[in-house]
């Protein structure tokens, strides 16, 4: 997601938010972690992601 992110490609890193979540429920019935969603969220709000996980 970082990488996506820092590359400007938002949308793929958001893709690849959900591909991680909906594996994780699939395989493992988690959810992800506090740091990913944090992650997530920063992303979506447009916030900085460099003090991020």
């Amino acid at each position: 997601m970082k990488s996506y992110y820092l590359l400007g490609q938002p949308d793929l890193a958001n893709m690849q938010y959900f591909k991680c979540r909906k594996a994780l429920e699939e395989e493992w019935n988690m959810d992800p972690s506090e740091p990913t969603v944090e992650l997530f969220n920063r992303i979506q709000n447009g916030r900085s992601i460099l003090e991020a996980v």
